[in-house]
């Protein structure tokens, strides 16, 4: 019984380190991800659940995919990210973990430039966050969105989608969150060309 326990304490261990230095040494943080994943494969279905281990064995995969990404492994990331939601999908179907997937894949594609790709990923995590009643982090997803919008060339559907994310956001919460979203704001109306309105914000 023991050993089982260490398992999934060393997983949480690996995973917890691993975030831990993603601004300090990717190449660590890669290296420990790989390490968890390496222990969630490990984990005993029998003990654990068989669901409950996919959804162990998903976690790890999105942490690898992202630490992939902050070590510029993009391609690496890609297939990481694949192979995560594949294993999400034959799990319990968590929404913590759905949440984690899609937050961490969308900032891949933003990485990526793939704009049209991250919208829809932005647009079911602010709704997931909405579900969880977590007002301030559905509307850091929807600023997210209204970005890529305007890296799109929408600067209109930007400033919408921007307006929906500031009556969200929490500046108590989050400062820095609502201080891009104002600078933002001035970014996209100046960009419609409304620089009367952006000069009153």
């Amino acid at each position: 019984g023991d050993m089982m326990i260490e398992g999934l304490g060393v997983y949480e261990a690996l995973l917890a380190r691993s975030w831990a230095i993603r601004y300090d040494d990717p190449r660590e943080m890669c290296h420990t991800a790989n390490a968890a994943v390496i222990v969630a494969e490990d984990l005993d279905p029998e003990a654990h659940g068989g669901l409950q281990v996919m959804d162990y064995r998903a976690r790890a995969w999105g942490e690898l995919a992202n630490a992939y990404r902050v070590a510029d492994r993009l391609r690496e990331a890609e297939v990481a990210f694949g192979k995560a939601f594949e294993l999400a999908g034959q799990g319990t179907e968590d929404r913590r973990l759905r949440t984690r997937l899609l937050d961490l894949e969308a900032s891949l594609l933003g990485t990526l430039r793939e704009f049209d790709l991250a919208l829809p990923r932005l647009e079911a995590l602010a709704e997931l966050h909405q579900k969880a009643g977590d007002r301030h982090l559905a509307g850091r997803a929807l600023a997210s969105k209204a970005l890529y919008l305007y890296y799109n060339g929408w600067p209109e559907e930007a400033l919408g989608t921007l307006a929906e994310a500031r009556d969200l956001i929490d500046e108590q919460r989050d400062p820095s969150v609502a201080m891009v979203a104002a600078f933002n704001e001035v970014l996209f109306l100046v960009d419609c060309g409304r620089f009367y309105e952006a000069r009153k914000t």
